[in-house]
């Protein structure tokens, strides 16, 4: 089965959102966009990307899996055959404004098998990112930095320590490279809370 084929099974068998979840999630995602309270960063290739999903987006796509992507966290969807790994880990730190900012990074894999994925969403779900955020600012020793400087390199850190802990998980695992095998193919980084990563009311 190539790509295209792929997508379209993909596309049949996704979930079918209700209108009304539909028309909440264009309300919410209109609301973030006029606040900015949603930055997401996308690491690819080693290349960021700054978004916010559209309300728009989400009304023109109802009823696709790519509508759905776009009205949950990271508010991203995925390229075809990209696995993204749920729930997001928590990353909440109390900025220099001393505003607490609350964000979920995500992980996403290329030619994972079911069982790689299960060892995969352990780690997302292991409690050892309890207080990760707050760890990560105060190993930077950055409080003085602009919230924005910190939330960036508290994302770096997050990039980084993702990848450490899925090789771990998958020793077979390769970094932004073209594989036949397991790949860490992106990592995606979507922050909540007034004003998003600078905590600005």
């Amino acid at each position: 089965m190539d790509d295209d084929a792929l997508d379209v099974l993909l596309s049949r068998a996704a979930p079918t959102p209700s209108t009304r979840a539909t028309e909440t999630a264009a309300r919410m995602t209109r609301e973030r966009v006029r606040s900015a309270a949603r930055p997401v960063w996308r690491r690819r290739r080693l290349v960021v990307l700054v978004g916010t999903a559209c309300g728009t987006a989400v009304l023109a796509a109802a009823g696709s899996f790519s509508a759905y992507q776009l009205s949950i966290p990271p508010f991203q969807g995925t390229d075809p055959g990209t696995v993204r790994i749920d729930p997001g880990i928590p990353v909440n730190y109390s900025n220099s404004l001393g505003r607490r900012v609350e964000c979920l990074a995500f992980m996403e894999f290329a030619n994972i098998t079911s069982v790689q994925q299960k060892a995969l969403k352990r780690v997302a779900t292991s409690p050892a990112w309890s207080g990760y955020g707050d760890r990560v600012l105060r190993d930077l020793d950055i409080p003085d930095a602009t919230p924005e400087a910190q939330n960036e390199a508290i994302a770096d850190i997050a990039a980084r320590d993702l990848w450490r802990r899925a090789h771990e998980a998958v020793p077979s695992l390769v970094h932004m490279k073209e594989s036949t095998g397991p790949v860490f193919h992106a990592f995606a980084m979507s922050c909540a809370k007034e004003g998003g990563v600078d905590g600005r009311p």
